[in-house]
């Protein structure tokens, strides 16, 4: 990420350049591809949109359109660190652990698992499926 301080630096050189009768598109182009990549960075850490489905009645009930299984929710990934009680090495010199039992989840590393850009959801027999899958049905 270039910081906007120095955006803003680029900005003045390119005026000074103007008034000097320089071209500077170049550096022009550059700014915009600056600025552009702040925003792609900014953008990096939040969550992807959700898809608009057609428009389903609030006490409509989403199931599997092959099994009529509800679905549960979404697969979904999550980072984190099962943490070591021990090291030591075996007579060979492998690595050997012991796991404390305690595993620290990274929630804000959360993320919905997509296949060709659809969300993937699970229905309570736990068989994976995406938006077009499912069928609804009101209460």
């Amino acid at each position: 990420m270039i910081p906007k301080g120095d955006i803003e630096t680029l900005k003045a050189a390119h005026a000074v350049m103007v008034r000097h009768g320089f071209d500077g598109e170049d550096l022009e182009d550059t700014i915009a591809a600056a600025e552009q990549a702040n925003v792609d960075e900014e953008r990096a850490g939040e969550p992807l949109p959700v898809p608009v489905l057609d428009p389903v009645p609030s006490t409509a009930i989403a199931r599997n359109k092959a099994t009529g299984h509800e679905i549960r929710g979404t697969l979904e990934t999550v980072r984190g660190v099962a943490e070591i009680e021990r090291f030591s090495r075996d007579e060979a010199g492998k690595l050997v652990f012991l796991y404390s039992g305690e595993t620290v989840i990274w929630w804000d590393e959360q993320r919905t698992v997509e296949r060709a850009g659809n969300s993937v959801f699970i229905d309570t027999d736990g068989n994976e499926l995406v938006a077009s899958d499912i069928v609804f049905e009101a209460e």
